[in-house]
């Protein structure tokens, strides 16, 4: 337990003495804002059952009925009783349809039950309640852009950039927007995140753009900066799929494009010899892949299969395949 979980424990040791003793001495029924203070010290202590006890006595009363209703749910929510927390928030809304605060909570419970269209009607009316707040506007572009709505996550998105140059969250998320799009305007929103914001993930992402839009130089290189990174610099990214999509674009790409790999020696001609190393190289990711642990039969399956490789390029690699097993 970190100090400020051991001040939250010491002030509920604190209150539940003084509750207890002053019930015993005066007699009298604690009051419902008593409840309400013991609930809300054992919410903030992450014991939920023992909260949530406090809390529906609490919820009695006209007096704490709201701000214990509203506990209750998130309660629900923490716990994944989602549609217990729908319905608590609800019901609030029912008796305060324009809370922003609750509209929010009730949006985040529908997002987890999977009601998409009930989350953005509620995710609506806060951005139109508070218009100038730039987390509601962004969290609600998130919202867009999970229901598939990108060129209204991306207008969303561009007005705050508009008004904050500086806002990394909304340009990256602009950049998975535009891509998820497949706009070519979102290889420069990476490229710009990453100017300021060194993520592998982020990174990866942008090398998987970066194919998806034929720019197979600039992908490789990205790809063979994230396997210079130790394994814990990776955010779960596998070397095994690193190398392999590295192996793909050497032995795919040339035939096309004629790629270089900077880890190969540059041959200006761009003759035999320039495509002999670069097939070489991909062989050498390939056979890495393979010895990190990689075994997606289907890829594998799907590069053998592509009509861009030679007959004698396919044996090398069911060789190599069949080696490292």
């Amino acid at each position: 337990m970190d100090w400020r979980g051991r001040i939250v424990a010491i002030f509920v040791g604190i209150s539940l003495l003084s509750f207890f003793s002053g019930c015993v001495s005066s007699g009298q029924v604690p009051s419902a804002q008593e409840y309400y203070s013991l609930g809300m010290a054992y919410f903030d202590l992450g014991k939920y059952a023992e909260a949530e006890k406090w809390l529906l006595r609490a919820r009695q009363s006209d007096k704490t009925f709201t701000a214990s209703e509203y506990n209750l749910g998130r309660i629900a929510f923490e716990l994944g009783r989602y549609d217990e927390a729908c319905q608590r928030f609800e019901g609030l809304l029912k008796k305060d349809p324009d809370n922003v605060m609750v509209l929010k909570a009730a949006a985040f419970a529908r997002l987890k039950r999977g009601d998409m269209g009930k989350a953005e009607t509620y995710y609506k009316r806060v951005v139109e309640l508070s218009p100038d707040s730039v987390d509601s506007r962004y969290n609600y572009a998130l919202l867009l852009n999970a229901l598939g709505k990108y060129e209204a996550a991306e207008r969303l998105l561009l007005q705050l950039l508009e008004e904050n140059k500086n806002d990394s969250a909304s340009l990256l998320l602009l950049a998975r927007t535009r891509n998820a799009e497949g706009k070519v305007e979102a290889l420069d929103d990476y490229a710009g995140y990453l100017k300021n914001n060194e993520k592998s993930e982020v990174r990866f992402e942008y090398a998987q753009a970066l194919v998806k839009a034929q720019y197979y130089g600039r992908a490789l290189e990205n790809y063979e900066a994230l396997l210079k990174l130790p394994p814990d610099a990776l955010g779960g990214i596998r070397k095994a799929d690193l190398y392999f999509e590295a192996a793909k674009i050497l032995l795919l790409s040339g035939h096309t494009t004629g790629v270089e790999s900077p880890t190969t020696p540059k041959d200006n001609s761009g003759g035999p010899s320039a495509q002999a190393d670069q097939e070489n190289q991909g062989l050498s990711y390939l056979k890495n892949a393979l010895r990190e642990g990689f075994k997606d039969s289907q890829a594998l399956s799907a590069l053998l299969k592509d009509q861009r490789l030679s007959k004698d390029q396919k044996e090398k690699i069911e060789a190599l395949i069949e080696a490292v097993r």
